[in-house]
């Protein structure tokens, strides 16, 4: 799939339903857990999950804090959620990231996750983070076997 320049776009079959997954990005108890790449010591989330309401994400890791902001732009549960995301790693400016959820039975849904207006040299970091995040997060909500 070809995209945009500064952007990314990631594919997952999930096992949870497309409720599970939305509602894990809105909860800061699960996003401490899934929005913690390996080098990151923590996470401390703040979350107002509404149309215009903001977040904070800091990223603690052993010499610095990576803080990442935004505000929430469409939130339609179960299906599309899309915020700003803004940090040191964007130049400080807002890009956009869309997560588009379909269900695919009554257990299990496919994610997209989009992020555009990512300067170009931020790709691959942001790709290997988002995908890590969204590997994780499907680990933390597939049934235990």
């Amino acid at each position: 799939m070809s995209s945009m320049p500064g952007s990314l776009v990631i594919k997952k079959q999930m096992a949870a339903s497309a409720e599970e997954v939305f509602d894990a990005w809105t909860d800061p108890m699960s996003m401490v857990e899934f929005m913690r790449p390996p080098h990151i010591q923590r996470v401390e989330v703040n979350v107002d999950a509404r149309v215009g309401g903001k977040f904070r994400v800091d990223m603690v890791g052993a010499s610095s804090v990576t803080s990442h902001t935004g505000e929430y732009l469409v939130i339609d549960r179960p299906r599309v959620l899309k915020f700003t995301w803004i940090s040191k790693n964007t130049d400080n400016k807002p890009t956009v990231v869309t997560i588009e959820l379909t269900p695919r039975g009554a257990d299990k849904c496919e994610i997209v996750l989009t992020h555009t207006g990512l300067p170009e040299n931020q790709v691959k970091g942001h790709t290997q983070g988002w995908t890590f995040m969204v590997e994780k997060l499907a680990s933390d909500l597939s049934p235990a076997s």
